[in-house]
C-alpha cells in the first residue's frame, strides 16, 4: 500500500473564496503508467516526482484534491470513460490521519467513505443531494482543518487501464463573519 499525490498538488479551493465550488481531474491510467508518472509523488515526498509507475493496486490511495479547513463538502462523483474491464473498487473519501472532519451523515460504516463505485464498466456516478423519497442523500462534510479527498483502491488488481474524470462539489464557509 502506498498513498499518492499529484505532484506539487496545490489547494483545490482557493482560500478566500465562500460560495460555490466545483472541482474536477481526470485520472487516466495508461498516460499516467506510459508517460505522465512524473505528474504523480508520494504523499510524503510531495516535490519529488516519481520516476517510473506501473498502476495502482490494492489499499493505494490516491489524494486527488486539496481543500482548506472550513471547506464543507456536498458530493463526490465520477464519469468512466474507459473501464478497468474487470471488477475495480474504488472508494472515495479521505484517508490523511493529519486532516479533521466533522461528519454531518454517520450512517455509512465507514465515516471517512463518501461512496464506493466499481470501474469496470463505462457509467457515471452522481450520488445526488435528495433521495427519491426526498431525503437528503449525500456526502456531508466540513474540514475543520485542511485536508484531501481521496480515493482508495480497494480491489486486488493491478489498476492500469480506466481513464475517469473525478470531481466534488461544496462550500467554503468564511469563517471570518
Amino acid at each position: 500500500m502506498a498513498q499518492y499525490t499529484f505532484l506539487g498538488l496545490g489547494a483545490g479551493v482557493p482560500y478566500e473564496a465562500p460560495g460555490m465550488i466545483t472541482m474536477q481531474k481526470k485520472i487516466d491510467l495508461p498516460t499516467l503508467i506510459s508517460t505522465d508518472y512524473g505528474k504523480l509523488a508520494l504523499a510524503a515526498s510531495p516535490n519529488t516526482p516519481l520516476t517510473s509507475f506501473s498502476g495502482f493496486v490494492l489499499n493505494d490511495v490516491l489524494e486527488v484534491f486539496k481543500v482548506p479547513d472550513g471547506f464543507v463538502l456536498l458530493g463526490v462523483g465520477n464519469v468512466i470513460a474507459t473501464a478497468e474491464g474487470e471488477t475495480a473498487n474504488i472508494t472515495y473519501g479521505n484517508t490523511s490521519t493529519t486532516e479533521t472532519q466533522i461528519v454531518l451523515d454517520a450512517s455509512a460504516a465507514d465515516p471517512n467513505a463518501y461512496f464506493s463505485d466499481d470501474l469496470a464498466t463505462a457509467d457515471s456516478r452522481f450520488p445526488g443531494l435528495v433521495a427519491l423519497d426526498g431525503s437528503f442523500d449525500a456526502s456531508r462534510d466540513m474540514f475543520v482543518t485542511d485536508g484531501t479527498i481521496d480515493i482508495t483502491f480497494t480491489s486486488n488488481i493491478t489498476y492500469d487501464t480506466a481513464v475517469f474524470t473525478v470531481f466534488a462539489w461544496g462550500f467554503l464557509v468564511d469563517q471570518s463573519l
